[in-house]
């Protein structure tokens, strides 16, 4: 029983890590995903669909190298920083 249970505390914490964010850092990349769970290092978003991911918690975008087409202005928030 205890086994068992320890096995699924392991899976638990492995399934967070493996998806959430990286301490306020979304990566971003020219062919990211544009919905789900996207933004992380692993599976980083589109431009577009990481600044809708911006909030207080996560307000740093690590931008892949690459080629970023936009056809129309950005809305960010004042206090993003893009690296």
């Amino acid at each position: 029983m205890l086994r068992s249970l320890l096995l699924l505390l392991l899976f638990s914490l492995q399934s967070v890590f493996v998806f959430s964010q990286e301490c306020g850092v979304i990566y971003v990349s020219p062919n990211g995903a544009s919905s789900g769970t996207a933004g992380t290092k692993a599976n980083p978003a589109s431009l577009d669909y990481c600044l809708t991911l911006v909030n207080p918690a996560n307000k740093k975008i690590r931008m892949a190298e690459g080629d970023y087409p936009i056809s129309q202005p950005l809305q960010m928030q004042s206090d993003l920083t893009i690296e």
